[in-house]
């Protein structure tokens, strides 16, 4: 008995001490070396404008939006029922269907396959890339007693690789071209990919476009580290009249894919990352493998 009271004691003092500190990480080049340095946030709202509930710390709500108190008290009582758990639920569908994502996901294959045709499936061919490059200025913005903004990144120029059927195309726009060059790039983006997506398609003996065959894909522009850096530079030009965001994921600091559609072509286009699907490694490095 008295064993276990002392254990009990020491399971309490020990969940006592466990304090949660939330760490910033930023990242760093310094002589071609690669550091990182963590802070220690004392405010997360200040910091970020968001509260964040301290029952879970897994939930953050805005709340300067207009059904902040709505969803705030929502997930108070989601959560107290959970007990401060993530719980999620599996909703089976009424008829039972096979899990072949790969299948039903892709229209194309999906006809196909059933037809009797799926080797005549063929992998994305012809795609884009791009890389900005950008320059930092000082701003020294100062948010809170412990948080302080010493220099931001603005774009300085990019630059896009096409390939197609004609074979490979450069384009370059940057500040010479205006302080709109970004939207000027994009423009020029989205009609090199009409191309692309039209080369990408199944072709018939004569020649012309196979009607019959589903195509929905979107069109890759591939950048290397780039939705973690570049996509944050551009993205605030990708939602426009003629083009938005039509689906995002990943976090708000780093982006897995941002598909754009293009409204009046009823194109879309497909940021990606090459890291994403590679070990990290150097641009040059990346160029002469890919």
């Amino acid at each position: 008995m008295y064993q276990d009271e002392i254990l009990d004691e020491n399971k309490t003092m020990f969940h006592q001490e466990i304090k949660t500190i939330d760490i910033l990480v930023v990242e760093s080049i310094y002589e071609e070396n690669k550091i990182s340095h963590a802070f220690a946030i004392a405010n997360k709202q200040a910091l970020t404008g968001l509260k964040v509930y301290p029952h879970c710390n897994s939930k953050a709500f805005d709340p300067k939006d207009k059904n902040y108190s709505r969803d705030y008290e929502k997930h108070i009582i989601k959560c107290e029922n959970n007990e401060g758990k993530i719980v999620k639920k599996v909703n089976l569908d009424y008829i039972q269907k096979p899990f072949v994502p790969h299948i039903m996901q892709n229209k194309t294959y999906q006809y196909l396959l059933a037809n009797g045709r799926q080797q005549e499936f063929k992998p994305t061919q012809y795609f884009l890339t791009y890389d900005l490059e950008t320059v930092p200025k000082i701003v020294n913005k100062k948010f809170s007693k412990s948080s302080y903004q010493m220099y931001e990144l603005f774009p300085l120029s990019v630059a896009s690789t096409i390939r197609n059927k004609q074979g490979i195309k450069k384009i370059f726009f940057g500040q010479q071209n205006g302080d709109d060059f970004i939207v000027q790039w994009l423009n020029q983006l989205f009609k090199e990919a009409e191309q692309v997506n039209t080369d990408n398609q199944y072709i018939t003996e004569a020649c012309t476009i196979d009607q019959t065959i589903p195509y929905s894909m979107e069109v890759p522009i591939v950048g290397l580290n780039s939705l973690r850096f570049d996509i944050s530079l551009i993205i605030s030009q990708i939602q426009r009249k003629h083009w938005t965001i039509s689906n995002y994921t990943g976090s708000a600091s780093t982006a897995k894919q941002v598909i754009v559609h293009h409204k009046k072509l009823n194109l879309k286009v497909k940021f990606v990352d090459m890291l994403t699907y590679l070990q990290p490694k150097e641009l040059k490095q990346a160029a002469k493998d890919f």
